[in-house]
């Protein structure tokens, strides 16, 4: 099976959840997430409460995971790459290996949850929902 990696910027929300739902939905651990932002992990050492609430909404648990840096390493062992954040959020190491692994990535327009409120952040959950679902299927 594919090794899917999910970027957005700090990893603390869109892409904690689209790795949930990959291998909540398949059954797997082939999905992983990091951020492009070097300094979130150690601002945020995990996802934020409303996103670990409206996920325990669905029946998955975030509370073990960890805010990571999406490193060469998760670049270069993923087969597919998708980015819910913003091009302009992407460092220079992602833009270079995407050229150098010669791996498209796949944008998604996903707004950041960031200081929203739960009825926003259940809108973003639901619509990375509907994209995971798109890709599995």
């Amino acid at each position: 099976m594919n090794k899917i990696l999910f970027i957005c910027h700090g990893n603390v929300g869109r892409s904690q959840i689209a790795e949930a739902y990959y291998n909540y939905f398949t059954n797997s651990d082939n999905a992983i997430s990091g951020g492009t932002d070097s300094i979130a992990p150690h601002l945020y050492k995990v996802p934020g409460n409303l996103i670990k609430k409206v996920m325990l909404e669905e029946g998955i648990d975030l509370s073990g995971k960890v805010v990571k840096y999406a490193d060469r390493t998760m670049l270069r062992n993923a087969n597919e790459i998708y980015v819910l954040c913003k091009r302009k959020y992407l460092s220079d190491e992602i833009l270079n290996e995407e050229k150098y692994l010669n791996k498209q990535l796949k944008f998604w327009n996903i707004k950041d949850p960031f200081n929203k409120n739960l009825d926003e952040v259940r809108k973003i959950r639901n619509q990375i929902k509907e994209k995971v679902l798109s890709i599995i299927s």
